[in-house]
């Protein structure tokens, strides 16, 4: 997307909060960001979304799948260049 993200992120056996994990993702990324652009990259918040069973975790994947083809960006989301594996 243009304005955003979705990813699904687990936090496996880090232990790490996903507050955690996304902070230093901001991190590194405005990073790089900086390395060609003046400003701010991120806003402060996030947004997250506890996956609870299979069902919510295909919903999800499909929702985000299709997310640039509803902002007109693709066709199909196969098309879009960081969807990710496809055979999920």
């Amino acid at each position: 997307m243009l304005d955003h993200f979705h990813a699904l992120i687990g936090i496996g056996e880090s232990g790490m909060t996903l507050g955690r994990i996304y902070g230093g993702f901001k991190s590194v990324s405005t990073r790089e960001f900086w390395k060609f652009h003046d400003g701010k990259l991120w806003q402060r918040q996030f947004f997250d979304h506890v996956i609870r069973n299979e069902q919510d975790f295909f919903e999800t994947v499909k929702y985000i799948r299709l997310n640039p083809v509803g902002a007109n960006l693709v066709e199909d989301w196969k098309e879009w260049e960081w969807t990710g594996e496809p055979d999920l």
